[in-house]
């Protein structure tokens, strides 16, 4: 199975979190898994596949503080790269290889 794609990082994430595969449960870590997808997809279609911060939280409708939690998160599985950027004074993020991978 290729080690980027989405049902791989599923089964991962789900063995992170104790759960048997196939299983979904609705709660927080699906959420995040929703929001996380939804945040990625906007990348993909974001020119230079990178936005900053602000940007994408209101392209995916949601509030600063949960897209920062999400980024963060996505940051943490190697999904995403976050970079200062000067001119603005805002993050900008920007897609992996392994990010679109899952696309």
């Amino acid at each position: 199975m290729n080690p980027y794609s989405l049902s791989h990082y599923f089964d991962e994430m789900n063995k992170k979190h104790g759960r048997a595969r196939g299983y979904a449960k609705q709660g927080p870590e699906s959420l995040f898994f929703t929001k996380g997808l939804e945040l990625l997809k906007t990348l993909e279609i974001s020119e230079n596949y990178e936005t900053r911060l602000l940007e994408l939280s209101r392209s995916a409708k949601m509030k600063i503080g949960e897209c920062q939690e999400i980024v963060d998160q996505l940051r943490k599985e190697s999904l995403v790269d976050v970079e200062p950027d000067e001119s603005s004074g805002n993050d900008l993020v920007r897609i992996t290889q392994k990010g679109k991978a899952l696309l």
